[in-house]
């Protein structure tokens, strides 16, 4: 990859990338597995990007094991968030009464 062009073009030059991504937008309109599964293709993608092949991995539910600990990972973030969040309203609004 060169600049910023080759990475928006590189999904593109797979001839059915409009399928995959289609279909696995698809996927990702269910709840949570949905997001398992493209957490673990966006990985699968990845791992061809790395290897130097042109073409998008093809869209199912196969990728619900490989996208689990991205999910656990983005989980435990976005509760830790909350709780701080949380935190500083509950004290903010103490100060306040």
């Amino acid at each position: 990859m060169n600049g910023l062009s080759d990475s928006i073009a590189w999904p593109s030059r797979d001839p059915q990338w409009v399928s995959k991504i289609l279909l696995t937008g698809l996927i990702l309109l269910i709840p949570i597995v949905g997001q398992l599964v493209v957490f673990g293709w966006m990985l699968a993608a990845l791992d061809n990007l790395r290897a130097g092949r042109p073409e998008l991995p093809p869209a199912g539910f196969s990728y619900i094991g490989r996208g689990l600990p991205l999910f656990v990972v983005y989980l435990v973030y976005g509760l830790a968030i909350v709780v701080v969040f949380a935190l500083l309203g509950v004290m903010a609004y103490n100060r306040v009464t």
